[in-house]
């Protein structure tokens, strides 16, 4: 990427069912998030709160099973170490906001995290959408192709009009998994 996410564009992974597309984009996230980045995560398949367990178990570097069963004292005082040392880098802030499945537009992300600049007087460099496919058009549109599409069109114009980095992620289509054109 030439040093980094270019502002005002629009990055897309493209992969199959469960090959960890979620997992990408929850450390590119926590990524960005450590080196400074005030970062948006927006999530419209998982939880916030499984979404928050899977970057903090990234950004501590502890194992996805470990992070879920920290329960004794030892682990928490761990946690409460990496913490404090964390404190001490220059990180960024990072906000993750779930919407529904289907009921999110690139308008509803786009307004959200305008508001949260104007609240906390910060600016957003990279917005991460989880993913594209669960986003509902501005417009209906037929078909699952002009649908990608759109979604993806709109998204770019969010990117270029707030200078945002906007990363997310398609899924294939089951039977179109092992086409040589996808």
């Amino acid at each position: 990427q030439g040093g980094g996410w270019n502002e005002k564009s629009l990055v897309v992974f493209q992969g199959r069912p469960k090959v960890g597309k979620s997992y990408v984009l929850g450390n590119i996230a926590a990524r960005s998030f450590l080196i400074g980045n005030t970062t948006g995560l927006v999530t419209v398949e998982l939880s916030e709160r499984k979404y928050m367990k899977r970057i903090g178990a990234s950004i501590l570097s502890i194992s996805g099973d470990d992070y879920q069963e920290i329960t004794n004292v030892d682990h928490i005082d761990l946690i409460n170490k990496k913490l404090i040392n964390l404190k001490k880098l220059n990180i960024g802030k990072l906000y993750v906001k779930e919407f529904p499945t289907g009921g999110a537009t690139a308008i509803d992300i786009e307004n959200y995290f305008l508001r949260l600049e104007s609240k906390n007087d910060c600016k957003f460099k990279v917005i991460v959408v989880d993913y594209l496919n669960l986003l509902q058009p501005i417009k209906e549109k037929n078909g699952l192709y002009e649908k990608i599409k759109s979604i993806s069109e709109e998204l770019r114009g969010v990117a270029m009009r707030n200078s945002w980095c906007i990363i997310s992620a398609t899924q294939v289509k089951r039977d179109a998994v092992n086409n040589f054109d996808l």
